[in-house]
């Protein structure tokens, strides 16, 4: 990682940047949902957490290169849903943990817990991220919570080299939820561009 992601930020956007062009070539943009650690899903309702483990579901940083994270949108879709629940589940205890991680797998370190170690526990708590998010209440069937967390509104988006992962971790149970996914969107970029 460079010493300083405000330079790589300003590498990749400074007029001739990124390999002499004024913009970003789309193979840089990053859209990606966020999947489990099995590479394989990406539904987060209906995970089933055991007592003293967490799920996690992440965006992994590629191998050969850097990524810089401006937003990720939360979409949670449920029944009866209210500010002092999560989702639709009355009880969330133990809540949900935002990370940046230093490895995708094996002993990682947090390098960032993005609420401050006081977990995504209600509807109320992504207001820490996201600014006000109102629950769409539907006229039958279920309601719907859209979350907007723009990271780079702090100045500069969130920097990762490769091998790191940007994750979700459920510290609860999901089952009951209808349906729950987040997507990551920024730039990644090879590390030969000189700036990782």
């Amino acid at each position: 990682m460079a010493d300083n992601p405000a330079e790589v930020w300003n590498a990749l956007f400074k007029f001739g940047g990124i390999e002499g062009l004024p913009y970003a070539p789309s193979s840089y943009m990053l859209y990606s949902l966020l999947v489990n650690s099995a590479g394989l899903d990406t539904e987060m309702a209906g995970v089933d957490v055991t007592s003293g483990t967490k799920q996690t579901f992440g965006y992994p940083c590629p191998s050969g290169h850097n990524a810089a994270i401006l937003r990720v949108n939360i979409n949670i879709v449920d029944n009866v849903m209210t500010p002092t629940k999560f989702a639709g589940l009355s009880a969330f205890p133990n809540g949900l943990a935002i990370e940046h991680l230093s490895s995708v797998v094996g002993s990682r370190e947090v390098i960032k817990e993005f609420t401050d170690n006081h977990f995504i526990k209600k509807n109320a708590d992504w207001s820490f991220l996201a600014g006000v998010n109102g629950i769409v209440i539907a006229a039958a069937g279920d309601d719907f919570l859209p979350v907007r967390w723009t990271i780079d509104k702090m100045g500069t988006p969130l920097h990762m080299a490769e091998g790191e992962m940007f994750a979700f971790s459920f510290q609860d149970s999901t089952t009951g939820i209808t349906d729950m996914d987040a997507m990551v969107q920024g730039l990644v970029f090879p590390n030969q561009l000189g700036v990782g």
